[in-house]
């Protein structure tokens, strides 16, 4: 994580002097740059979070990861209006702000633990390891779709949205578990997306369904965020072992940033080929993504990395009294 931040501010540099140097190849560089960090830190951070925290903390302080994400994304949304950085002369002062994220990372991080997992299971360090313990693209298209004559002050109510609802988040994770605010969010989402294709196909003929279309946009930002938006980044490292781990959270992210490398390429010929229709595909998707989680994902909350593994090889789990212990963060040095 440390090392990574050497390409944002590689990236934001490009980016902050391209037009300086009037080089339309340095702002293409730069993103190129800043794409390879935003993939490898969608891997490394997550594992990270999970492996140094306690059992009853894991689901809280992997939604903070995503809370972070959502505040970067709501912070350039603001930042990128005309009056402040959005201008035709600043905007290149915008792009390299990229860069004070990671130098304030790099100051912090060597302050920060290594992982007592990785100490003791990777490097057989015991006592060491004891001491340290979507619709996002093109909203403001879709906004402007609906009949909203300023979609970018829309596009920011859904960034605010986006925000509390990941505090939310925060604090239902270990209460409620992360299946059932998965399955919740992915229900919540599919229902949305059915309303966003019935509002825009009747918002010609009756004026409220602009509203219901807006409402329906929020709506689904919320249900996103209340479980598909965190959870997937951080339960993958709960679901494997120490092993494979690493190998498990970079299929992961590869999966994700190919995701949505195809939604962002793909969206607007789809929208232009189906209209409205196209949000019944995500629909779809949404219900084929819950049915998998019913029947394929275990409930993770509470449990050690140990005893999820039991799950998937079939072997006895604990008893009632020692998941409890674990909530309590009373976790075992096995668990270390």
């Amino acid at each position: 994580m440390l090392m990574v931040n050497l390409l944002a501010v590689a990236g934001g540099g490009l980016m902050g002097f391209c037009r300086l140097a009037e080089s339309v190849e340095m702002l293409i560089l730069g993103r190129l740059v800043i794409g390879v960090f935003c993939g490898l830190c969608t891997g490394f951070v997550p594992m990270y979070i999970g492996e140094v925290s306690p059992t009853a903390l894991r689901g809280a302080f992997g939604t903070l990861n995503q809370l972070g994400i959502v505040v970067g994304i709501l912070v350039a949304q603001i930042l990128g209006l005309d009056i402040l950085l959005g201008s035709d002369d600043l905007w290149p002062v915008l792009l390299g702000f990229t860069i004070i994220p990671a130098v304030l990372q790099s100051i912090a991080l060597p302050f920060c633990p290594e992982s007592p997992r990785f100490l003791v299971i990777n490097k057989m360090r015991e006592e060491q390891a004891k001491d340290t313990q979507n619709v996002f693209y093109y909203s403001t298209g879709i906004f402007k779709d609906a009949g909203v004559s300023q979609p970018i002050y829309a596009t920011i109510g859904a960034g605010v949205v986006n925000t509390i609802f990941t505090v939310v988040s925060l604090f239902l994770v270990e209460r409620v578990g992360r299946r059932t605010l998965h399955m919740i969010g992915l229900g919540g989402m599919a229902v949305c997306s059915v309303l966003m294709t019935v509002s825009l196909l009747m918002k010609d003929n009756f004026e409220a369904m602009s509203f219901i279309c807006i409402a329906a946009i929020l709506i689904y930002v919320a249900f996103f965020e209340i479980g598909p938006g965190p959870i997937p980044w951080f339960i993958v490292a709960e679901l494997f072992s120490q092993g494979p781990r690493p190998a498990a959270m970079a299929v992961a992210g590869c999966s994700n940033w190919t995701s949505n490398f195809l939604v962002g390429l793909l969206f607007p010929s789809a929208a232009s080929l189906m209209g409205p229709y196209v949000f019944i595909v995500f629909a779809a998707f949404l219900v084929i993504f819950l049915i998998f989680t019913f029947f394929k994902v275990p409930e993770t909350r509470g449990r050690t990395f140990e005893d999820i593994a039991r799950v998937f090889e079939g072997r006895p789990q604990k008893n009632e009294g020692e998941v409890n212990r674990g909530q309590a963060g009373k976790e075992d040095t096995t668990d270390v």
